[in-house]
């Protein structure tokens, strides 16, 4: 008898037209994964509460049907755009291009810190903190071609982290490439999801979800290990496709990338770099899922997301109390993680910026030996500034087309 191989599995899913329309055929997204759970199913039970002179309860019948499912994976650039988006709620925006045209001449001061433009409309034209730039066609060989996050977005200003740009005398040519990224909308779109995991040559079937919405997004940055990224979903409907007709999907698309690590990215707190006092990163965003029952119906009506909240936590090199001072003085800050393919500032990156943050507490053990670490809770929540900033907790940018 032949028996199924995990590695002859593989998970797929796609983003269905609206409740209760199952997607099919092509355009779906393959997600390599981890051990993961995977799809279960749970059913409610329905229980009489009669007493039996046997003393035995009555056998109870099926309820309800709940649908979950969880998957880990690691990050690689363009193989989760499908699961951020889901996740986000909002729609990945497109590279944009702009140029002295748009914005007027471009001066670089403050140590390569800050870009100064004549004119333009750059908070108008939807550049918002977080996103990420290059420039090129710059006078200073230095300014071209390098990737940089935007801290601050201001009409004719941009504010950026040290380190990466030169001082630049006003150029009057100049061009510039705002990456890809996506960010929550308001208001937040739902989207449903048909998932697919195919149990395998072997088996010939498939398990198939359906309305499945993505309620967790859960990443992790640990020294020598790929950044991690785990995935919720849940829904009401499951379905084993019959022998031979599966796979559900029709050549789902795979990402065949390197997974990122930041050793070849970095890590910036308040346009600062950390990335040498930073030994393990955590952070993700959850919103409590649950089915909405009818009576007359053991299918869901639907499957309800309650609001996301975004918890974290840093280990870091304790060198000083600023950390303590901002968690005493209750100071926002931003977290900004360029997660590059090996080469750094110039390659295909996934960047995620985490705004409007606020330091959840700040614990040292005692004694022992090594260095000391001090491990930090992050809270975070969306940002009402104002609209030069990022609009909710996480944006994401990408090379990803």
């Amino acid at each position: 008898m032949a028996v199924a191989n995990l590695s002859d599995m593989y998970v797929a899913l796609k983003a269905q037209s609206g409740l209760g329309s199952e997607a099919t055929g092509t355009g779906a997204s393959g997600i390599e994964v981890a051990a993961s759970q995977g799809i279960a199913a749970q059913v409610a039970t329905i229980e009489s509460a009669m007493i039996q002179r046997s003393r035995m309860r009555k056998r109870p019948r099926h309820g309800t049907k709940s649908i979950t499912a969880g998957y880990e994976t690691e990050l690689q650039v363009g193989n989760l755009d499908t699961v951020l988006e889901g996740g986000l709620g909002g729609t990945w925006v497109a590279a944009q291009a702009f140029d002295e045209t748009d914005w007027g001449a471009l001066t670089i001061t403050g140590t390569g810190v800050t870009l100064t433009f004549a004119g333009g409309t750059i908070v108008t034209d939807g550049i918002r903190a977080g996103m990420m730039g290059r420039l090129t066609n710059m006078s200073e060989a230095g300014n071209n071609s390098k990737w940089f996050p935007i801290l601050v977005a201001a009409e004719g200003v941009l504010t950026i982290p040290s380190g990466i740009l030169e001082d630049n005398a006003e150029d009057a040519a100049w061009d510039i490439e705002i990456a890809k990224s996506i960010y929550t909308a308001t208001p937040y779109t739902d989207r449903y999801f048909t998932v697919e995991e195919y149990l395998g040559t072997a088996v010939d079937r498939s398990k198939v979800a359906t309305d499945m919405r993505i309620n967790s997004l859960n990443f992790s940055s640990q020294p020598g290990s790929p950044i991690g990224l785990g995935f919720g979903m849940g829904g009401r409907a499951l379905e084993l496709k019959a022998t031979g007709s599966s796979p559900h999907f029709t050549d789902p698309a795979f990402v065949d990338a390197a997974s990122l690590v930041l050793v070849d990215g970095e890590v910036y707190v308040n346009g600062a770099s950390v990335g040498g006092k930073v030994t393990g990163l955590t952070w993700g965003l959850a919103a409590p899922l649950t089915n909405l029952e009818s009576i007359g119906s053991l299918t869901p009506v639907d499957v309800i997301l309650g609001q996301f909240a975004f918890t974290g936590q840093a280990t870091v090199w304790l060198e000083d109390g600023t950390y303590f001072d901002d968690f005493d003085a209750e100071t926002r800050i931003s977290l900004m993680l360029h997660c590059a393919e090996q080469g750094g500032v110039t390659e295909d990156f996934v960047s995620f910026y985490l705004g409007n943050l606020s330091y959840g507490g700040w614990s040292t053990p005692v004694g022992g030996e090594g260095g000391a670490l001090q491990t930090i809770p992050l809270y975070g929540g969306e940002d009402e500034r104002g609209t030069g900033y990022a609009p909710s907790t996480v944006v994401v940018s990408t090379t990803a087309a």
